[in-house]
């Protein structure tokens, strides 16, 4: 799925919070305040826990022209969870590729 969205020009607590998860992995959306973006979404469905659960796990990738400025895996249902792209390491892996 893709979405066009706009990077707010003041950050909530929300964005605060997802911006200080994107600064972990080198990224910072503070110099993108107000732009105009794309947000890529795809379903994972080999995530450790919900392989049977579909759409329960996304990537999702932000895009400003042509490149990466932000990206996520979101772990959905009854307890929320968002990561940077790199694999949670308090979750075990026995998933092959």
């Amino acid at each position: 799925q893709v979405e066009e969205i706009i990077i707010p020009e003041e950050f909530d607590e929300t964005y605060e919070n997802y911006n200080e998860l994107q600064k972990k992995q080198g990224f910072n959306l503070e110099d993108y305040k107000g732009a105009n973006a794309k947000k890529w979404t795809y379903n994972i469905n080999n995530f450790p826990d919900y392989e049977n659960k579909k759409d329960y796990v996304q990537a999702n990738i932000i895009v400003y022209n042509g490149n990466v400025i932000a990206a996520d895996i979101t772990v959905r249902g009854e307890k929320p969870q968002v990561y940077i792209m790199e694999f949670p390491k308090d979750i075990k892996n026995d998933t092959t590729t």
